[in-house]
């Protein structure tokens, strides 16, 4: 009898595994080259191709939880946000953008602080990101550019580069994905997904 409930137990855990693959742990980039947590270092696609814009895609990192609409970064928010930074030091980023909200222009400041040089930083509305993207694409190529969005609208964003509807919003309580996408034109893109 034990053994047919051990049995039972066994194939019901194995029923409910999730066939989503979990990505790989990004531990290092420098804009062409990045690091896995097992310490393969493998390079993104189209690297300085001037053909191709490269966006590295993040969600802001974890926010206060109070009663107002607009939240800054919590301190568990702000560490994730400096060790984000501290991962991209390296990479030679041409442009920021965010959305117009406090979490995400936070998120965008701590990148910005490890950066060498003056970073450009464009801001808009969270309802206006695929007219940014159609608008700004031309001058984002040859170039590696940074953008902090929200659990919904960095999917979206992945959506119209890609020109499919594969990716879903990001699970509420996830704040350590982190995506790099190589764009030729909106509906031609190759997506990296890795976690950090």
């Amino acid at each position: 009898m034990r053994l047919i409930l051990f049995a039972a137990v066994v194939a019901f855990v194995f029923s409910c595994k999730s066939d989503t693959p979990v990505a790989p742990k990004i531990t290092g980039f420098d804009g062409v080259n990045y690091t896995l947590e097992d310490g393969t270092v493998q390079s993104i696609p189209h690297a300085g191709d001037p053909e191709y814009a490269v966006y590295i895609l993040v969600r802001h990192t974890e926010k206060k939880q109070d009663s107002t609409d607009n939240p800054a970064l919590s301190p568990e928010g702000q560490e994730r946000a400096l060790k984000l930074a501290r991962m991209l030091k390296k990479v030679p980023l041409a442009r920021a953008s965010s959305t117009n909200l406090k979490r995400t222009l936070e998120t965008v400041e701590f990148v910005k602080v490890q950066q060498p040089n003056p970073l450009p930083t464009d801001v808009f509305p969270k309802d206006m990101l695929g007219d940014w993207l159609m608008e700004t694409l031309p001058t984002a190529k040859g170039k590696i550019n940074f953008h902090a969005g929200h659990s919904n609208t960095v999917p979206q964003m992945l959506n119209i580069m890609s020109g499919s509807i594969a990716w879903k919003d990001i699970p509420e309580n996830e704040y350590d994905h982190l995506y790099i996408a190589v764009v030729k034109s909106l509906g031609e893109a190759e997506i990296l997904q890795f976690r950090y």
